[in-house]
């Protein structure tokens, strides 16, 4: 919808391409942190972020790479579309999830998440 409304314009030019993809992967990393940290559960991919990163000990960024990179594998092995844009956004996305959660001092495997059934009970209270 935005692409079609025209609210934000296509980089012609690489560098300012790179620079709006940053920004992007910046605005991506913060609602990441605001939606793990809300506790109300969290999508495949998150989820699988935070499992990976306590069984691992790794670095929450270098799980989030790993997972992201083999998505991009994934996808393209499944017959899907690989631009330069993808893979650069696949191997930094972890680097840009590390500082934001690092910079707000957010560890998203302290975070107790509420389950449906919690949800329920709450909601028949």
């Amino acid at each position: 919808m935005i692409m079609f409304l025209d609210v934000i314009p296509k980089s012609e030019n690489f560098v300012l391409g790179l620079l709006m993809m940053a920004i992007g992967m910046i605005v991506i990393s913060l609602a990441t942190f605001f939606y793990i940290g809300s506790g109300f559960g969290a999508g495949p991919r998150d989820s699988l972020m935070v499992a990976v990163t306590r069984l691992t000990k790794l670095p929450v960024g270098a799980c989030r790479g790993a997972i992201e990179v083999m998505a991009v594998i994934a996808g393209w092995l499944l017959g899907g579309l690989l631009g330069i844009g993808t893979v650069i956004s696949a191997f930094s996305i972890g680097f840009f999830v590390q500082m934001t959660f690092k910079v707000i001092r957010f560890d998203p495997t302290k975070v107790k998440h509420e389950t449906l059934l919690d949800t329920v009970k709450q909601l028949a209270k």
